[in-house]
C-alpha cells in the first residue's frame, strides 16, 4: 500500500480497491454481464453484490421539484425510474452506432448474400477485384467506400444498379430500426449527486436551479445503507457512477448487423447488453457539476418496481429550497417529524454565491406562519384601503 493509500481489501490493480486508478465501473459491468452469461442473474447476484462496496459515497443527494408526486415519494419512501427519453439532455442515454462502418458491412454481407459477386464480374454483376476494393476501403478507413460503391454501379447495367441502391437504403433502415428495437426496451433510471460535504451541496446552486425548480423544491439525502433493502444485491449491483467524457459508447457495428429484433424471441448479445449500460453511464464532460450516481434497472426483469416506482434507502436528511411555499415547507417538515428525519431550511447568503443552512422543525414553521400571518395583518392595516376599511368597522 502507497503512502497515501487508503485502507483497502484488494490490491490496488483490483478495480474494487478504492486505490484502484482507472474506471473501476467499466470494469464492473465486463464481469457483470460476463457473469450473467456463465452462471445466471441469481448467482451473479450473490457473487457481485459487494464488488462496488469501496467505491460507494456514505450518503446521495437526490433534488426534487415541490409536486405532489415527490411529496408522495418522500411519505412512503419510494423513488421513481424515469424514462431516459424524458431526459434534458438529448444525448444523454441515447443509443449509437458506426453508422458509416454499419452500412458498408452490410452491403457486404448482401452483395455474398444476394449471389451478386463472380471472379469476373460484367455490367450485371461485381467483380472479385471490384468487391476487394469495398473490403479494403472498409478495413482501411482512408479510401471512400461511398466513392468506390459509387463508381461500381455506374459501370453496371440499370437493373443491377438499382439492386444495389436497394442494398443500401435497406441498410439504412435495418440500422434505425435495429436501434429502434433496442431503445425501446423499458429502463428505469433514478439520478442523484454525490457530494462530500453539506458545503458542497449548499454552493452547487446551478442543480438546486435546474432540479429543484429554480430553489423551490427540496433535496433529499439519503444514508447509502442497502441491507435495509429486501432486495439489497439487487440494488448493490444496479448503482452506478456516471462517467464524464468527451466521447459517447457505442454498440459494435458487427454485433448490432447480427441482431435479429424482428424474431419473436431476441437474444441481445452480451456486448451489445455492455454497450448499452456503458451509455447509460456515460455523459458529456460538461454535466461533470451534477456528480451524478444512477439505479438503472430493467423494468422486465425487475420484479420489486410497481409503475416504476421502487421502496428505496432510509432519509438521512430533507434540505429545502430558498424559495420553497411555505405551504409545502410545513407538509415537509410535518412529515419529517413524524418520520423522525432532521429538515435543514436554506436561505441566500449575503456575502457569497452559496445557501446558508439552518435546523427547521414543526415550532419555528409554526412560528414563521404566525409573522407572516402577523405581517399580512400589518400590511393591510398599514395601507390606505385597510385604513379606510377599519374607520368603517369602528364608525
Amino acid at each position: 500500500m502507497g503512502l497515501f493509500d487508503k485502507p483497502s481489501k484488494y490490491k490496488n490493480t483490483d478495480y474494487r480497491s478504492i486505490n484502484y486508478s482507472g474506471n473501476w465501473s467499466r470494469h464492473f459491468i465486463n464481469e457483470y454481464y460476463d457473469s450473467l452469461d456463465e452462471i445466471g442473474i441469481v448467482e451473479t447476484l450473490g457473487k457481485l453484490h459487494n464488488y462496488k462496496e469501496e467505491h460507494l459515497p456514505k450518503s446521495l443527494f437526490k433534488f426534487c421539484s415541490p409536486s405532489s408526486f415527490n411529496l408522495s415519494n418522500l411519505y412512503n419512501s419510494t423513488i421513481y425510474l424515469s424514462d431516459p427519453k424524458s431526459f434534458n439532455d438529448p444525448f444523454d442515454c441515447t443509443l449509437n452506432s458506426n453508422y458509416e462502418l454499419f452500412k458498408e458491412t452490410y452491403v457486404l454481407k448482401r452483395l455474398k448474400e444476394d449471389d451478386l459477386v463472380d471472379v469476373e464480374g460484367g455490367e450485371d454483376r461485381i467483380s472479385l477485384d471490384e468487391y476487394q476494393s469495398l473490403v479494403l476501403a472498409t478495413s482501411s478507413r482512408s479510401l471512400s467506400f461511398e466513392s468506390i460503391f459509387f463508381s461500381i454501379k455506374q459501370s453496371k447495367q440499370r437493373k443491377l444498379a438499382r439492386v444495389l441502391n436497394s442494398i443500401q437504403a435497406d441498410a439504412v433502415r435495418k440500422y434505425k430500426s435495429a436501434l429502434e428495437y433496442l431503445s425501446s426496451i423499458e429502463i428505469g433510471v433514478s439520478s442523484f449527486s454525490s457530494f462530500k460535504s453539506e458545503d458542497e451541496l449548499l454552493k452547487n446552486t446551478t442543480m438546486w436551479s435546474h432540479y429543484a425548480d429554480h430553489h423551490r423544491g427540496f433535496c433529499i439525502e439519503y444514508n447509502l445503507d442497502f441491507s435495509v433493502l429486501k432486495y439489497e444485491n439487487e440494488m448493490k449491483c444496479a448503482i452506478y457512477p456516471i462517467t464524464y467524457t468527451a466521447k459517447n459508447p457505442t454498440i459494435p457495428a458487427a454485433e448490432l448487423l447480427r441482431l435479429n429484433h424482428f424474431q419473436q424471441d431476441v437474444k441481445i448479445s452480451k456486448k451489445i447488453r455492455k454497450a448499452i449500460l456503458r451509455t447509460y453511464t456515460t455523459k458529456s464532460a460538461f454535466w461533470s457539476y451534477e456528480k451524478e450516481w444512477r439505479i438503472i434497472l430493467d423494468l422486465n426483469e425487475s420484479y420489486f418496481q410497481i409503475n416504476r416506482t421502487i421502496p428505496f434507502l432510509k432519509i438521512k436528511k430533507i434540505y429545502l429550497g430558498c424559495r420553497i411555499d411555505h405551504g409545502i415547507k410545513k407538509s415537509i417538515v410535518n412529515i419529517s417529524d413524524k418520520m423522525n428525519i432532521e429538515v435543514i431550511a436554506t436561505t441566500k447568503s449575503d456575502s457569497s454565491f452559496k445557501l446558508q443552512a439552518r435546523n427547521a422543525n414543526v415550532d419555528s414553521v409554526n412560528n414563521e406562519e404566525n409573522n407572516i400571518i402577523y405581517q399580512n395583518i400589518s400590511n393591510i392595516t398599514n395601507s390606505e384601503l385597510g385604513k379606510k376599511r377599519m374607520l368603517e368597522f369602528f364608525f
